[in-house]
């Protein structure tokens, strides 16, 4: 389960939202005015969070959310804001633990509950899995985390008491590979006759990227541009690794090579 904090500060200075952070990134690009007025932003720690902290204000109340599975510095930097503020406003703080002061939040919010979260968000995914066959989607800063049998077999090799590491392992994986890789943009389709709905991506010669979790690739062939099913990219004459169950990390496939790849890929192409 997700932890939520609030604590009731107004006007309440952005200063207190984003002192000491500076690999803080928001969603989006969308951060909070100075001061902070009614809204609601995601917050991470660039190359480092595993899930986006949720921030709200509304009527002098802010709230902040930790979502399941996050990494031990994104509790630090939900708890280092609720902290801040708290302070600056002489205020408690609204937990599911009840109504707190700043030393009763460090003691039940502590090192052991960090690591108690992470430990059950770990085990919590792989029930959902095997309870409905299928990946389960944790989104992220930038992409989803996707946990299918690949990652929970990794998830349950070695050390249990290491689970909740192995996830943000994996997380940070999938997130945050190396800056070569661009990440391919995914989309939306529909087929104008039987009107099915797909996602889609795309395949370009001599570019390293991260492929999202689509349904279709297409192709981006000289003779004209055509779609082919994902599972189809396994045969094609690229490298490509799993980064988890969906998100795949592929090496740039040169041009002289490139002929060759729309070929194979060819047989498979969608009608």
């Amino acid at each position: 389960m997700s932890a939520e904090f609030s604590v009731s500060m107004s006007p309440l200075p952005r200063e207190l939202l984003v002192a000491g952070c500076q690999d803080l990134g928001w969603l989006n690009g969308e951060q909070p005015p100075d001061p902070v007025s009614p809204g609601s932003w995601g917050a991470f720690r660039d190359r480092i969070s595993t899930r986006v902290t949720a921030i709200e204000y509304s009527d002098g109340q802010l709230d902040v959310t930790v979502p399941v599975g996050a990494a031990l510095e994104d509790c630090d930097l939900a708890l280092g804001i609720v902290r801040r503020v708290a302070a600056a406003a002489g205020a408690d703080i609204g937990t599911e633990a009840g109504t707190l002061t700043i030393n009763e939040l460090d003691e039940v919010f502590g090192a052991s509950w960090k690591h108690e979260q992470l430990e059950s968000a770990a085990r919590t995914v792989i029930h959902l899995l095997r309870q409905r066959g299928g990946p389960i989607a944790m989104p992220g800063p930038t992409r989803s985390v996707y946990v299918g049998e690949r990652v929970a077999s990794e998830l349950e090799s070695g050390d249990p008491e290491a689970i909740g590491d192995r996830l943000v392992a994996v997380a940070r994986r999938v997130l945050w590979p190396d800056s070569r890789y661009e990440s391919a943009a995914q989309l939306t389709a529909t087929n104008p006759r039987s009107g099915e709905e797909f996602s889609l991506t795309m395949l370009l010669p001599e570019r390293a990227c991260v492929l999202p979790a689509a349904d279709r690739i297409a192709v981006d062939d000289p003779q004209g541009a055509f779609m082919i099913p994902r599972s189809a990219l396994e045969h094609l004459p690229v490298e490509a690794a799993f980064l988890d169950d969906r998100n795949q990390l592929v090496e740039p496939v040169s041009a002289s090579v490139w002929p060759d790849l729309c070929r194979v890929a060819r047989a498979y192409e969608i009608s």
